[in-house]
């Protein structure tokens, strides 16, 4: 991930050719808003390039559990709809 300073220096490297093509593009609409949403450095709490190793490590144990997570609920909804066969129920006839 960049630094603050990575982060400043490309976003004044581009300021003018962004401003030019949202003014192009999305005339009509807030343009000074949307570039400070989308093409501003955003202040931040946390920079993977200020963490330690450990910190990384877990943030990325993390994202890895909540996306495994995300696809669990993915699975279960689309069983809901065709039910799976439970080899331990007893079929009783």
């Amino acid at each position: 991930m960049l630094s603050v300073e990575q982060e400043a220096r490309i976003e004044e490297c581009f300021r003018d050719e962004n401003l030019s093509m949202l003014n192009t593009y999305a005339s009509g609409m807030d343009v000074n808003r949307i570039y400070r949403t989308y093409f501003a450095p955003q202040k931040a709490e946390a920079r993977y390039s200020n963490m330690s190793e450990t910190d990384l490590m877990y943030r990325c144990l993390g994202i890895i559990l909540e996306s495994i997570a995300f696809t669990g609920n993915q699975v279960r909804a689309d069983e809901s709809k065709i039910p799976a066969p439970n080899p331990f129920e007893v079929n009783e006839k």
